[in-house]
């Protein structure tokens, strides 16, 4: 779910020493059953990109690595994995201050040391992002990051340049704000962005979707979102101001693009072809709160999921009234709203238990006279989300399977052969890894991290 050289406010190398003795990594060799699980994490002064080697058929852990730290990536986050699996970005969410610089914006990990280019990482970074980057995805050998400013630009891994670049508050009309999300097609030719909020002034619009042509980024088409229900916009504030589309989901068999509204509390569900053609066709809004209502249940994480011959999409709900809403894509319609705390992480779907897994991070979201609230209450358990009475039309039902710890953030091993889950847990905060069966809850072994985990990306052996 990028660079020319002539950007230069914000550098993207670390110094020389620094990056060729922390990023250049040997190459690690592998078993045949082995997954690799990268992840980000933190320290009191320090962020760093780590990896574990697990044993996808027996949850055993193998081993662990760090593949890169460094005092100016304090506020590293999201990952990104190239096609081939020989290059991993993680970008550094850290706003420049007068006592903070920004640090190193992008990091970008030769994992086949064969494929590292000459000079190594240095001369992989001629220039620095032209905004502060918040979201990255890959596409073939190729990155695309997501900026403050209105900017998004795509980077070339292997030689880490700036291919080319767009900016939504110049070249939009009305003017756009900034990307909140990508969708990029399987074939790396297009890919969807929602603009989610308007800025502070409420010169730059978003509630809107772009579909971009990859590597370009040229626009082939700039959807805005109906804002019709004006009773839940907030006063005087104008960022929410609109449905504040957030979350992409396609699915080509049922012709449908799906996106979460933030602000509105519920989804839009539209014809496919029709938005890629530059037209909303069949557009439909719907509350996913557990009564119906409007503007409560912030809809936060999603995943479709193929169940019974049919596409569904489980949503989890990240205000007060909780529940995890099920719609049905072809009927484009939610058949149920399942009872369950507000703020589960992005859902798995586990075909052999017919479930769909998730653990609580506890994200809670609200509205009250001064605008927007947000806080975190992680929570202990496994989620287990049974969708097999789907197929008679009956109803899902919930079982959490105990854990000893708190849950942040879960990964399947390989769901098409076992229900193993690598679960980031801890007392406090993520600082560990525990493999758990999830059907049962068993604990098959655990690992500490190198610091607080902040983001994972599993690659399994099907992805290779």
């Amino acid at each position: 779910m990028f660079e020319r050289p002539r950007f230069t406010r914000f550098s993207l190398i670390a110094p020389a020493a620094v990056v060729l003795a922390a990023v250049m990594l040997l190459a690690i060799t592998q078993p045949a059953a082995a997954a690799e699980l990268y992840y980000t994490y933190r320290t009191a002064d320090r962020g760093g990109v780590g990896v574990m080697q697990i044993d996808s058929h027996t949850g055993a852990i193998l081993g662990t690595r760090k593949l890169y730290e460094s005092q100016d990536t304090l506020y590293i986050d999201k990952l990104a994995l190239s096609q081939s699996g020989k290059l991993l970005a993680a970008i550094n969410v850290q706003k420049p201050d007068k006592d903070k610089p920004a640090g190193v914006q992008l990091i970008l990990l030769h994992l086949d040391e064969s494929n590292a280019p000459a000079g190594a990482l240095p001369k992989a970074f001629p220039g620095a992002l032209p905004g502060e980057p918040g979201e990255i995805d890959a596409f073939g050998e190729r990155f695309l990051v997501g900026q403050d400013k209105g900017w998004d630009c795509v980077i070339d891994g292997p030689t880490g340049r700036i291919i080319s670049e767009w900016n939504a508050r110049k070249q939009l009309d009305p003017p756009g704000h900034h990307t909140e999300d990508f969708w990029i097609q399987p074939d790396g030719k297009l890919a969807w962005a929602t603009l989610q909020k308007d800025s502070s002034s409420g010169k730059y619009q978003g509630s809107r979707l772009v579909l971009f042509e990859l590597p370009e980024l040229k626009v082939r088409h700039d959807l805005l979102l109906p804002r019709n229900h004006p009773e839940l916009h907030l006063a005087n504030n104008a960022k929410e101001s609109g449905p504040n589309p957030e979350v992409i989901l396609v699915s080509p068999a049922t012709n449908t693009l799906m996106l979460s509204l933030d602000l509105y509390g519920g989804v839009a569900l539209a014809d496919l072809d029709a938005a890629r053609n530059g037209n909303w066709a069949n557009l439909l809004y719907l509350s996913t709160a557990p009564d119906g209502a409007w503007g409560v249940a912030f809809p936060d994480r999603m995943t479709m999921f193929h169940f019974n011959n049919r596409d569904y999409v489980l949503i989890s709900n990240a205000g007060q009234p909780g529940g995890a809403a099920i719609v049905d894509l072809a009927d484009r319609r939610i058949v149920q709203c399942v009872p369950c705390d507000p703020g589960l992480d992005t859902p798995t779907y586990l075909p052999l238990l017919k479930s769909v897994v998730a653990v609580k991070v506890g994200k809670l979201k609200g509205r009250d006279a001064e605008g927007l609230t947000k806080t975190y209450e992680p929570g202990r358990g496994l989620y287990l989300f049974d969708v097999a009475p789907l197929a008679a039309g009956g109803e899902v039902a919930l079982r959490i399977v105990e854990t000893p710890g708190l849950c942040f953030r879960l990964d399947a091993l390989e769901p098409e052969a076992n229900n193993l889950v690598a679960v980031a847990t801890g007392e406090k905060q993520a600082d560990h890894f525990t493999i758990f069966d999830a059907a049962t809850g068993r604990i098959i072994a655990t690992e500490p991290a190198f610091g607080d985990i902040q983001r994972t990306l599993l690659r399994r052996d099907d992805s290779r």
